[in-house]
């Protein structure tokens, strides 16, 4: 079975601005910084697929992923007792 993207325009758009030089860079440059927090989520909170089926169910899947990556992060950043200290307010 042969599929079509729907977002054929976009991808004709997107190809059409990566021809741009200065474009180019700027796309590159974006796929590096949003490369590493999937490259967390899959390889090492273990969400290297989902579970669920149906997009309501994946994208609240996909959701809580990103809450437990930007919940790590801040468990990095600040430390434990600053942020009950915080919560408790």
């Amino acid at each position: 079975m042969l599929r079509v993207s729907v977002r054929h325009k976009e991808l004709k758009a997107y190809f059409e601005q990566l021809e741009n030089p200065e474009r180019k860079t700027l796309i590159r440059k974006r796929k590096e910084l949003v490369e590493h927090p999937f490259g967390t989520i899959k390889r090492t909170l273990g969400f290297g697929h989902f579970l669920q089926r149906g997009l309501e169910a994946v994208g609240a899947e996909f959701q809580f992923s990103c809450f437990i990556y930007n919940l790590k992060r801040v468990l990095n950043i600040v430390p434990l007792s600053t942020l009950m200290e915080a919560l408790s307010r």
